[in-house]
């Protein structure tokens, strides 16, 4: 079983703009897929800092106790994902 791993990029979860991807290989164990993994390039990068500048003011006025919950949530969505 692999995960599919995608980009959070303005309050969503979406794959490489290039809708490329990527087999991410057990070492150990070549044969072993473990992941899928979005295959970023420039505009990927471009629209991931639009965001995080647009959310910038927003972020900063967060509490400090509601911003763990919100990195918790993307780790729970990262092991949700597993196909």
């Amino acid at each position: 079983m692999s995960e599919t791993c995608l980009n959070h990029i303005g309050g969503a979860w979406v794959p490489a703009l290039s809708g490329t991807t990527f087999e991410d290989r057990n070492p150990a164990r070549p044969e072993e897929v473990i992941a899928e993994v979005a295959r970023n390039g420039p505009a990927d990068v471009d629209a991931a800092v639009t965001a995080a500048e647009a959310a910038r003011a927003e972020w900063a006025a967060t509490p400090a106790w509601v911003s763990p919950s919100l990195s918790a949530s993307c780790a729970r969505h990262s092991t949700l994902s597993r196909s």
